[in-house]
């Protein structure tokens, strides 16, 4: 299992605070030195408690070659990383994909801190290396 963080951390995994800020949207993008595996993780942000979510927005490289089985991950806090989503294929080919959850997502407030995660749940049959980028909507 490898673990792969965005430019929010340091190369140990620390938070770093430093981030691409606008008016509560922020712009964070992990890379990956290899094809993805089952149990992988890409770690975006450390959330602080009273981090309200609204709308998240992914874009990536093609990092599944069309093989089978497809590359699909899961989204959501550390604790609970499929709170956001599972089984998310977006990553099998160059595409943006916009998950405005009405569900658990929409309003939801981190009370803990912890790390947000995309975890992959199925490796590609054949990947490639790249990159994932998140826009990321909220409120404090």
């Amino acid at each position: 299992m490898a673990t792969y963080y965005s430019d929010f951390f340091d190369s140990s995994g620390n938070p770093t605070g430093q981030y691409h800020v606008g008016p509560n949207c922020l712009g964070l993008t992990v890379t990956t030195t290899a094809a993805l595996a089952d149990g992988d993780e890409l770690h975006f942000i450390e959330l602080q408690p009273g981090f309200k979510l609204i709308e998240a927005k992914f874009y990536s490289r093609d990092l599944d070659t069309d093989g089978s089985p497809a590359l699909a991950a899961s989204f959501g806090p550390q604790s609970d990383t499929d709170l956001f989503g599972s089984n998310l294929t977006f990553m099998q080919a160059t595409q943006i994909y916009a998950g405005n959850w009405a569900g658990d997502f929409y309003g939801y407030e981190s009370s803990t801190t912890e790390n947000l995660i995309l975890e992959v749940t199925t490796s590609a049959a054949t990947g490639a290396a790249g990159y994932v980028h998140l826009a990321l909507f909220f409120t404090t």
